[in-house]
Parts: C-alpha cells; sequence; structure tokens
C-alpha cells in the first residue's frame, strides 16, 4: 500500500483544477498552477539525487513558496524538516545533522543562518531560495537558484513519488525537557489523516455528519507554517478537499484584520495570543470579521477572560483544541454542535483515544488529577 500527503496537491488538480488554492495579496493560484509548481519543485530535487526518504530542511515565513516547497519536498518521496524561523545558525546546525538532511530550502531572510547553518554539516551539500524572485542583494544569493528559476527550468513531473503510509513526511523539532530538542517524525499517514479529521469532521453540525471544508472556504495563515498548528489545521487541512489559504508573512493585528476583510476569510486558526492582540488593537473595526464562520484555539490554554470577551466582540464562536506535535497535531476538539465552554478542549477526534492515568499507569475517575495519554491514527 502507498500514501503521499503529496495526494492532496493532485487530487486538487484532479478535482478542483480552477479554484483558487493559494492567496498572497493580489496574486492568486490555482489548483492546476499549484500541482504544476509542486512537481517541478519535486523534478529539480531529483534531479539533485533525492531518493525516498531523504530529508531536506525548510525554513521561511508563511508565503506560497513555503507550501510549494514543503509539498515538492514529499512529492519527490522526501521528507521535510521544518525549521523555525527564529533559529540561528549552531541551532539550525544541529537540527540539519541531527536528521541528516542533505539540502535546505531558505527563504531569502533566513539565509545567512541557513547557510551558516549548512556549512558545518558535512551531509548537508545544497542550499535553494524558497523565494520566486531573487532579492534586492542579488550578490548575496546569486549562487543559490529560486523556486521562481526552479519553474522555468523543470519540467514538472508527471506524478509524485510513491512512499508508505508509515514512511516519515516531516521531522519537526520540539523542545525537549532535556538537553537539545528532539525530533518528531510524523508519517505520511499521520498527517494526512489528521489534516481530513480537520478538514471534514471538527466543523461538522452534529456528531453523526461531515462538514467538507472545500472551495469557496478561505483560511487565514498568521499561524506559522513550520509549526504543526499552522501545517495541519491551515495548510494541510484547507488544501484537503479545496479550500484556500491567504497569507500574512507575519501576524499583525491591524493587518491580519485587513486581509480577513479583503479575502473574506471564513476560518481563523490562531494561538490565544493572537486572540488576545486581535480583541486589544486600537482602530479594528468588528465588522471586519463578519466573514469568519469559525474560530480555533489550540497552542495553549485560551484564559477565560480573553475567550469570553473575544466572542462578545466579535459575535464568532471559538472551538478550543488540544494536542502536540507527535499527534499531528489535532488530538480533541470542541464540536460545533455543542456551545462553546471556554477553558474545555472538547473531545478526541474520530480515530484518537484519550485517558487520564495517575503515577502508576492506572486510568483515574473523572475529576481527578492525572497525566493525559493519547493513542491513534494521528501519532
Amino acid at each position: 500500500m502507498s500514501l503521499s500527503l503529496a495526494s492532496v496537491i493532485t487530487e486538487g488538480r484532479r478535482c478542483f483544477a480552477d479554484e483558487v488554492a493559494l492567496i498572497e495579496n493580489q496574486n492568486r493560484y490555482t489548483y492546476h498552477d499549484l500541482a504544476d509548481m509542486v512537481l517541478s519543485v519535486a523534478a529539480f530535487l531529483k534531479s539533485k539525487g533525492i531518493e525516498r526518504g531523504d530529508k531536506i530542511g525548510l525554513i521561511g515565513p508563511n508565503r506560497p513558496e513555503f507550501t510549494i516547497c514543503y509539498y515538492g519536498i514529499l512529492a519527490a518521496g522526501g521528507t521535510v524538516v521544518s525549521l523555525n524561523t527564529l533559529l540561528v545558525g549552531d541551532e539550525i546546525a544541529y537540527q540539519l545533522e541531527n536528521s541528516e538532511a542533505v539540502g535546505i530550502f531558505s527563504d531569502p531572510e533566513n539565509l545567512l543562518q541557513a547557510l551558516d547553518g549548512q556549512s558545518r554539516v558535512e551531509s548537508c551539500e545544497w542550499v535553494a531560495l524558497c523565494a520566486f524572485d531573487r532579492p534586492d542583494k542579488p550578490n548575496e544569493t546569486k549562487d543559490y537558484v529560486t523556486v521562481g528559476e526552479i519553474l522555468n527550468q523543470y519540467a514538472p513531473l508527471i506524478t509524485y513519488e510513491n512512499t508508505r503510509p508509515d514512511d516519515t513526511a516531516v521531522v519537526m523539532y520540539t523542545s525537549g525537557t532535556t538537553g537539545h530538542p528532539k525530533g518528531a517524525e510524523l508519517t505520511h499517514y499521520n498527517l494526512w489523516e489528521n489534516a481530513r479529521m480537520v478538514s471534514e469532521r471538527l466543523f461538522a453540525p452534529t456528531e453523526r455528519e461531515v462538514k467538507i471544508i472545500g472551495p469557496g472556504y478561505i483560511a487565514i495563515a498568521v499561524l506559522p507554517l513550520y509549526h504543526s498548528f499552522g501545517q495541519t489545521c491551515v495548510q494541510n487541512s484547507m488544501l484537503f478537499n479545496g479550500g484556500a489559504i491567504t497569507y500574512q508573512k507575519r501576524f499583525d493585528p491591524v493587518e491580519a484584520v485587513e486581509i480577513i476583510h479583503r479575502d473574506q476569510v471564513r476560518i481563523l486558526d490562531a494561538v490565544p495570543t493572537i486572540y488576545n492582540a486581535l480583541l486589544h488593537a486600537e482602530g479594528v473595526d468588528p465588522k471586519k470579521l463578519l466573514s469568519v464562520e469559525y474560530g480555533i484555539s489550540g497552542g495553549a490554554a485560551l484564559p477565560i477572560e480573553v475567550g469570553t470577551a473575544f466572542m462578545e466582540k466579535f459575535g464568532m464562536k471559538i472551538q478550543e483544541g488540544y494536542g502536540l506535535t507527535e499527534t499531528s497535531p489535532v488530538a480533541s476538539a470542541q464540536p460545533q454542535w455543542i456551545e462553546p465552554k471556554v477553558g474545555s478542549i472538547g473531545r478526541p477526534i474520530p480515530g484518537c483515544e484519550m485517558k487520564i492515568f495517575d503515577e502508576s499507569d492506572q486510568e483515574v475517575p473523572p475529576g481527578a488529577d492525572g497525566e493525559v495519554v493519547i493513542r491513534g491514527r494521528n501519532i
């Protein structure tokens, strides 16, 4: 049996070819455009000798090029090593070396620290620019091919490289309790299944129904896409059934509201600090968020006062959820068919089991303290 998360892109072209997939300012890219760009990047990687399971670093802010390179790596059979844009050279070097990365895509803004890290790792042989165009300082980047040049020079592959469901698709480093960050390996099946659950079940009006987040639905990428929350709940889930993503390079509350209003965003995925910033930003007109049908909060507990005030001011529900990088990341969420309760992580998503254990690994009764234990298709 084969399964690749890159199938999301080729299925998107087959089913939604002329629908808009990616939005950045005035630029619109259809699913047909996206598939061609992804498969051209995959062709470039194949020319580099990339084989199934080879690791490739990816660092950059929220832009269409990030999504194109992400799926291009997967379509070539490679594994994405997702790098935080705040990392410095020695941290990048550790994650590239630990994952045995053979190359790295970097946006121009992160290029210096990416080069610093890459130069220390023997296995990491090449650098490419995760950008359509070369920046204003060509002398600093002249030796590195851009995504735009790749699209001009490499014909798209016919389809993606076959991978197995249990092959690692993405490695994300999480801050361990001791020592160096630990690389969480998420498989094609983990990420495919979690994206499907978000796209088809998270917004269902009843327990027995499916709600497809497809054409006409737009989510704003204010969460960093290098993080599991942004990758699954914005990028992968929106593209799973024909939705669209509009990008904000870095979060700014006033600009985010303008993007939401301009593009008529219907889904807002955010962490509590973003909801708090939107709540208290000066000059924000609540009417500009009227298009938002679904608000999702995760990454940390949503303070009761923030959640309550936000819902009162903007007139929208916020569904809270819970998860970890290791759970791809969604493990539980508040269902749409019950009144939102600020502070609740809701119920386990289909295919995921959650229990509370004590220090002796025994399940505790309702109301007792303990440790959350999770198993499921997303782990």
